[in-house]
Order: C-alpha cells, then sequence, then structure tokens
C-alpha cells in the first residue's frame, strides 16, 4: 500500500507531500483534467485553478505556492501538467511575499526578486531547462516558492485552466553542484515615448571566471529584439544568446542557450558582455528600468552564490 497523501489546503490552494505512489488529488482539479500519481520522491503542488479564461486570452499568472525554507534547498527534478490552452510553468523562489495560494495576473515588480528554479513546457512538455546529471537550481533559505502559469486559449469556448508541479528537492550535498546565477545588467536607459523602434547597447566586464551552462536574454512586454555576446581580450566575439524576435511571455518563460559540461562557455576575467536591447514604446510617457529591462542571465558552476555585473553604456 502507498504511503498516506499528506494534504494541506491554505485559501484554497493545496500541496500534496508524497513519498510514494499514491493518490493524486482529482478531487481538486477542474473538470476534465487528469494527471498521474505523484511519483516517488517528490512533491505535488496543485496550482490554483483559473475560471472562464476566454477565447483568445493570452495571460501569465503567479502563484505563491509554498512558505520559505528554513535552509536551503536544492532542486533535482521539476515536472508537471497543465489543462488545455496551457502553455509552460516556470518556478522560481522569490523574496516577495505573499500569502500561499495567491493568484493573480504577473507584474513588472514580480520579475525583479525571482531567482529561476525549473520549468515545462506546455500542457505538461519535459522538463524545459534541465541542467546536466549532478547539477541543480538551489532555492536559497527565506525565499518563497512562485510559480508562473502561462495559458493561451486558443479554443472558441470559456475554459477553466490549471496547472500541477511534481517537485524533487533535496538537502545541498557534496554529491550535487548547484549553480549560480550571474546576471549582467543595464539600468540606465530612457525609452523615448511614442517610439516605433529605440536600440542600447551596455557592456560589462567580468571580475572572475565562471563557466556558464546556461544563458538568457531577459526584458519585458515592450521588448522588440536582443542579443548578448561574449568580447574576448584577444578580439574574438562569441554569441551568448540571439533573440531576434522577442516575445512577452519570455519574461518569465526564457529562451536558454545551453551549453555542455564538457565545454560550457568559459568567461575569462576581464572578458567583456555585450547586450544590445530593441523596444517599442506605444505610450505616451518615457520608459525605464524596472518597468522595462535589459539583462543577461547565466547559470554558472563554480559557485551558488550571486553575481551581479552592472552594465555601462560604454566600454
Amino acid at each position: 500500500m502507498g504511503k498516506q497523501l499528506a494534504l494541506v489546503c491554505v485559501l484554497g490552494f493545496c500541496a500534496f507531500g508524497c513519498t510514494s505512489s499514491s493518490p493524486s488529488g482529482d478531487e481538486d482539479l477542474v473538470k476534465g483534467f487528469k494527471v498521474p500519481p505523484v511519483p516517488d520522491g517528490y512533491t505535488r503542488y496543485v496550482l490554483p485553478a483559473v475560471h472562464g479564461l476566454a477565447p483568445g486570452e493570452d495571460k501569465l499568472f503567479c502563484q505563491w505556492i509554498a512558505l520559505p525554507s528554513d535552509t536551503d534547498l536544492d532542486f533535482v527534478d521539476v515536472m508537471g501538467y497543465q489543462t488545455v490552452t496551457g502553455h509552460h510553468i516556470a518556478l522560481y523562489s522569490t523574496s516577495e511575499t505573499e500569502d500561499v495560494g495567491t493568484s493573480r495576473e504577473c507584474t513588472t515588480a514580480d520579475m525583479i526578486p525571482i531567482e529561476f528554479l525549473g520549468g515545462v513546457g506546455g500542457e505538461g512538455a519535459p522538463n524545459v531547462a534541465k541542467l546536466p546529471q549532478g547539477y541543480v537550481f538551489r532555492e536559497r533559505k527565506q525565499r518563497m516558492l512562485l510559480a508562473n502559469a502561462h495559458y493561451l486559449n486558443a479554443t472558441d469556448s470559456l475554459q477553466d485552466v490549471q496547472s500541477v508541479l511534481d517537485v524533487k528537492t533535496s538537502a545541498p550535498s557534496p554529491n550535487l553542484t548547484a549553480v549560480g546565477m550571474a546576471v549582467t545588467n543595464w539600468s540606465d536607459f530612457q525609452i523615448p515615448a511614442n517610439t516605433p523602434s529605440y536600440t542600447t547597447d551596455a557592456y560589462c566586464t567580468w571580475q572572475q571566471d565562471i563557466d556558464v551552462l546556461m544563458y538568457s536574454n531577459h526584458m519585458h512586454s515592450n521588448g522588440i529584439s536582443v542579443k548578448s555576446e561574449l568580447m574576448r581580450g584577444d578580439g574574438t566575439i562569441d554569441t551568448l544568446r540571439s533573440d531576434p524576435q522577442w516575445t512577452a511571455e519570455q519574461a518569465f518563460n526564457p529562451n536558454w542557450a545551453t551549453f555542455p559540461v564538457s565545454a560550457p562557455m568559459h568567461i575569462h576575467a576581464g572578458d567583456t558582455t555585450h547586450i544590445q536591447c530593441t523596444w517599442q514604446n506605444n505610450t505616451g510617457s518615457m520608459m525605464a528600468f524596472p518597468d522595462e529591462m535589459c539583462d543577461g542571465i547565466a547559470m554558472y558552476t563554480q559557485s551558488p552564490a550571486q553575481i551581479l555585473c552592472d552594465a555601462a553604456p560604454h566600454m
């Protein structure tokens, strides 16, 4: 017999903690949404349902799903399932505190304090940001778990939509290497009002060596395109990530460039990241950070510590 399912409900949100095969909690899912039993060693989070998503609606929801942990936790694997019209689920830790069970459309402010832990593609596609074996994302202590669920209703009827995450965690282990997040941040830009296309370039010189396994660009909903490249001391240039057509959902669902453990993208101290961002501004007001962003995010192997490299408009 499987172990008894542990169910905790807060404000209509339910989390199932399971260490062996057990019931899936179907009674808490919207009608017609079926998911398999919880795998051994995983914790299930049944995310809040969104009712009455209209035909053509395209919405990103931020959903706070767990209280902060008193210790660091390594995220070994993330799996998930979505109803029809589900586009993706991304899992983050955040320092932004809300009641567990809070579910609302994401805001610009929600994007600032988050750190990526994993994600799955639409309607339960496999983990879209799986690290190589032996490497893990780490939730730092005193940070809440935040799920970002994207739904795009391409049907001709109202839909009740929902997502489920199955997460495997462990205490930090010497057998697992936690990747750190190194961010190139360019914040001193101003996008003029009523501008169909505005481009800015920024540069950041690294102060230490790092080996990068994953890299993504980061902008918000006004982005048109963005590219990041690495300018070496010998004059050569390596592409980190190019997004010639930026979409708003990439703000929460990054497109990652990946590099193998055997051949990571090595950044030497003294190398320079060049980021070029192009936006549109259809409003009557100037737009600046943090309403828009021009960032590059690298997952590196030397340390779980977070690194911030402040960019400037000139080398």
